[in-house]
């Protein structure tokens, strides 16, 4: 390798110039660049230095500056890697005998693109939710839940699938950006719909079927839509925790009471669920 001498060169001082040669690597070092000297000999070694000296100096260096470039070029690949984050506000509309009732909830959501060029779980990136599950009050001590499992991908998958077009990540987050109106999730993309017979036993949670609300709550219930629109107010907090009286105690249990999720208990489906089905980040 060698260093081209320096433009400011006049005259005689041209011609100063000195190699050194170390290792297979050569370069030239003018006598009137201090600064290029001194790193010049740091590396490479000066010429009463054996052998074994030089090549354990050199590797150290190698591996310092090895290390530097690769926390600088993780740094820079991270922070160019897509990110974005939006609010979004979830909001459930059922159908009663009384007319219509709606519980909504606002989360944000935060996707990275992680570090380009990396394939694999190497890469990172990926979605990441804040917020907790919509509460729609029935009356009665009734409610239902639209569990926050996939609402972080529900909008992306939207605007992916919008009039049959597909899009980049890119294009997406350019989208969800700039949307101004509400987008009615189809049947096919519904979060998980939940409700208890006893809203004071978690084992008792049962599913509800989007497509026959009245199996679970009676006549004249039904789901009327779930929508997702971008937000600026904060993250809604609190609302499953005043509903369920039990919530503190299950910080560490699955809902049919036990540590670990297992295929083989009585009650499966609650044994399936935890709080972070209902609430996270918060």
């Amino acid at each position: 390798m060698t260093c081209p001498p320096s433009s400011s060169f006049q005259g005689h001082d041209q011609d100063k110039r000195s190699d050194v040669v170390a290792s297979g690597i050569h370069a030239v070092v003018s006598p009137h660049n201090a600064m290029r000297g001194w790193i010049t000999e740091w590396i490479l070694g000066s010429g009463g230095e054996d052998d074994e000296t030089r090549v354990s100096r050199m590797s150290g260096w190698r591996r310092l500056l090895g290390a530097f470039v690769l926390t600088l070029a993780v740094a820079g690949l991270s922070a160019c890697g897509g990110d974005v984050s939006w609010r979004q506000k979830v909001t459930v509309t059922m159908v009663t005998p009384n007319g219509e009732v709606s519980g909504a909830s606002v989360m944000e959501v935060s996707w990275s693109g992680g570090i380009p060029f990396i394939v694999g779980d190497a890469r990172g990136g990926g979605f990441k939710l804040t917020g907790e599950a919509p509460v729609v009050k029935l009356g009665n001590g009734r409610h239902l839940f639209a569990l926050i499992d996939g609402m972080d991908s529900k909008l992306l998958y939207q605007l992916r699938n919008k009039d049959g077009r597909g899009a980049s990540m890119k294009d997406n987050s350019r989208a969800i950006l700039g949307l101004k109106e509400p987008l009615v999730l189809p049947v096919g993309v519904y979060p998980l719909l939940v409700t208890f017979a006893d809203i004071n036993d978690p084992a008792s949670v049962a599913r509800v079927d989007p497509d026959d609300v009245a199996a679970s709550f009676g006549p004249g219930y039904a789901l009327s839509s779930i929508t997702l629109a971008i937000t600026d107010e904060k993250v809604t907090k609190g609302r499953v925790d005043a509903v369920l009286g039990w919530w503190e105690a299950y910080e560490n249990r699955q809902l049919d009471g036990d540590r670990y999720t297992k295929l083989s208990v009585p009650n499966r489906f609650a044994n399936s669920l935890n709080r972070l089905d209902f609430q996270r980040g918060l």
